[in-house]
Parts: structure tokens; sequence; C-alpha cells
């Protein structure tokens, strides 16, 4: 990857969208990355990729970030000497932000039995050890909060990926806003949240909140995205 000259920006997104905005005329006026960066050195509005970035009291090394990545490699969803390897192994080689997979707040808001959770805090530790191992390579480590909803109860990919009967013993009951089934692949009848419920959720979302901070974690985000509990 190229990092961009001050005297010669290239081609970026920023001056491209400039060169558009000047050929169409009417088109809408491009942001500075500036307004957004936090960088400490800007280069006439184009922030580099290998700069650090801060937000808040955090300064990252850099604007590269590790996705969180499902790996259905924990029991009971703890992490394991697996994760501490895998999470440490990205952060010695550069990443500046590491997320390890989603984090459930419940047992029944895994993908599947064998995915991580922080819903007890019996999870703390190995979280822990995951996230000492990343500071100590030099990255931050994230964490990212979520609930599968109606999408859980799964089998492992390499196993065919198909939603499990709740009476099934790695299966549950799927849960959701309303009775309406995902579709596709997700067969099984959903049970509708209660109010109360729903409450109990939120509740459980600040609990794991918590324990993320008890176990090293110095960036949250929230999963709400393609139809798990909380993009739904």
């Amino acid at each position: 990857v190229r990092q961009p000259d001050p005297a010669d920006p290239g081609p970026d997104a920023l001056n491209l969208c400039r060169q558009r905005a000047a050929a169409e005329g009417d088109a809408p006026p491009c942001a500075s990355a500036s307004t957004w960066s936090g960088n400490p050195r800007q280069t006439d509005g184009v922030t580099t990729l290998f700069e650090p970035a801060r937000l808040g009291p955090l300064t990252l090394r850099n604007r590269i970030a590790m996705s969180p990545m499902t790996m259905y490699r924990s029991v009971d969803g703890l992490m394991n000497d697996y994760h501490v390897m895998l999470m440490g192994s990205r952060a010695a080689g550069g990443f500046g932000l590491v997320f390890p997979e989603q984090l459930a707040i419940t047992p029944d808001g895994r993908t599947g039995t064998h995915c991580a959770g922080i819903y007890d805090d019996s999870q703390i530790e190995g979280l822990s050890r995951m996230t000492s191992m990343v500071k100590a390579m030099g990255a931050v480590p994230a964490a990212q909060l979520g609930h599968t909803g109606r999408k859980g109860s799964e089998m492992k990919p390499w196993d065919g990926k198909l939603q499990i009967s709740p009476e099934h013993p790695d299966g549950w009951q799927v849960r959701g806003p309303s009775p309406i089934m995902y579709g596709g692949r997700y067969t099984f009848p959903v049970h509708e949240l209660t109010v109360d419920e729903i409450r109990e959720i939120h509740r459980a979302y600040a609990r794991a909140a918590q324990r993320a901070l008890n176990s090293g974690f110095e960036w949250l985000e929230m999963h709400f995205a393609h139809g798990y509990l909380g993009a739904s």
C-alpha cells in the first residue's frame, strides 16, 4: 500500500469526490477527512492508513482493524489458548484495533454452542488473557456485543450451518420481536419477546458491557446488523 505523498496525494477518494463535484456542478460538497479522523497531522484534509488515530482517550497506532469473525472454538462461551494465540498474533502482525468474534450477551444470543460469550463472570478470565496479550503486542482490544435473535441455534459451517431444533441438545428456542421466522435455512418457530423480556435483554447488554470493561477491553461495539436481534 502506497502512503500518500503530501505533494501528490494521488487519486484518493476525497480527490475523486472533488473532481466529480467540479464536473457535475450540482454534486454535494465533499467532506474533509479532518472532520472525523482526529489525526494529529493532516495532509490537505487527507488522512493516511498508517498514521495514528485518536478517539477520546484512545490512540490507535494505525487505522487498520481486524474485524470480528466467528471462530467456533469456544466451550460454554469461554475464550481459551486458541483465542489468545490468534488475537495476539494478529496484534503482533500490526493491526491497530483487534476484535475477537462477536461476544454473545446471553447463552441464546450465540450463533451456536461453540461461540464465545460474555454473559457470565466465569468468562472474564479467558477474555482478560486475550486482551492482555493484544495490549502487550501494541494493539487496542475491542469487544463487539451482540445477540443473534432469530438466526441463532446453528450448526458449525463445516457441519452444514443449518438451524438446529430447540429439542436438540445443541439447540435452543430462538427469540425475536415477532413470531415471524427469518427465512431461508432458519425454519424453526420464533418466540415473540415480551416487554419484560426486552427489558431483561437491555440489562444483559449493560452487564456484558461491564464485563467487557472488567476484562480489559478498551473499545466497545454493538452488533446491530444482518438480521440479528438488534437489527430486527
